[in-house]
Parts: C-alpha cells; structure tokens; sequence
C-alpha cells in the first residue's frame, strides 16, 4: 500500500484551467506548472542509469552553484543593490500585465465589434 502511494504522489495529475479558449495561455502555464513540479527532470533522471559518483559530482556541482548565487545576493543585498534590481524586475513584470490587460481588453472589443 505504501509503494502505491509513493506512485501516486510520483505521477500527481497535473491541471491547467484554460479561459477564454486561450490556448497559448494555457499552454504557457501548463509549462510552468510542469517545469515547477520537476516532471521533465524526473524523466529525463528516469531515462539513464547515473553512477553514484557521478551523481555524487552533479549534486556537489549544484550545490557550490547555489552558494555561489546565495553569496552574490548577499553581497548585493549588503551593498544595496539589490532592492534596486527587485524594483526594475517588479516594475518590469507590471509594465507586461498592464501590455497583457490591455491586450486582453482589444480582443474582448473586437471579439465584441465583430
């Protein structure tokens, strides 16, 4: 019974709700709910046999990579930089759901209008 519930959470279905028959938009998310979730990396893991050491050196590779970026967001943060960089990427992110809303707001009219 255990094994059958490590399967389940394993192969957990995964579910995109399209509106307004936006495909692209559904297709997008479902991308990022699959890259979120991990599913193509658990694939392609799945796919070929990894010797321990190898795996071993990839993990410890992965690891001194995520320091590595922890220790220049410190450094940025401690200098200050790094508030401005999360203004321009928020700024950045409004800027495209304000294009988006108004994207949206052109089809619903010519959807309307035509």
């Amino acid at each position: 019974m255990n094994k059958e519930n490590d399967i389940l959470d394993y192969f957990s279905p995964l579910q995109v709700i399209v509106r307004n028959n936006n495909i692209e938009e559904g297709a997008r998310r479902f991308k990022q709910v699959v890259q979120k979730d991990g599913v193509l990396n658990r694939y392609r893991e799945a796919q070929v046999y990894e010797k321990p050491s190898v795996r071993n050196r990839r993990k410890k590779a992965e690891a001194w990579h995520r320091k590595l970026m922890a220790d220049k967001r410190e450094k940025l943060m401690a200098s200050g930089e790094w508030d401005n960089i999360q203004k321009k990427k928020e700024a950045k992110r409004l800027e495209r759901v304000e294009e988006k809303k108004k994207q949206q707001a052109q089809s619903l009219a010519n959807e309307q209008g035509g």
